[in-house]
């Protein structure tokens, strides 16, 4: 959703195969801002949807001044972090994890997705 509406912001539905990610540099002070949400540690069940990463949550991200292909890289690597987390969390130990929506087409969230996650 994040990635979609910023994408859009470029005039593209969406980072198609991850270039923009690509070409734009993660902002680590944004991410770790982002990653301190104590959301991400609430224990299940939980569920988010535009509510929280809607509107006002890309409003947020662009009030860091970042370019937006650097908003982009951002927030792919937050995709895949706040999955490893929901996935990896204290007693899990998951030997498989399937993938499927958009981002399943998109190099950049599947890599940064097994890169934080144990083989």
């Amino acid at each position: 959703m994040v990635i979609d509406a910023l994408a859009r912001e470029m005039g593209m539905p969406c980072d198609r195969g991850g270039k923009i990610a690509a070409s734009g540099r993660v902002d680590r002070a944004l991410l770790d801002e982002l990653l301190a949400d104590p959301y991400y540690r609430r224990q299940p069940p939980k569920s988010a949807g535009r509510e929280q990463y809607g509107a006002e949550f890309v409003a947020r991200m662009k009030k860091s001044g970042a370019p937006i292909p650097d908003l982009i890289a951002t927030a792919t690597v937050l995709t895949a972090a706040t999955v490893a987390m929901g996935v990896g969390g204290p007693g899990s130990c998951p030997t498989d994890l399937i993938v499927s929506g958009g981002g399943v087409h998109n190099p950049q969230i599947m890599a940064h997705l097994a890169g934080f996650l144990p083989v």
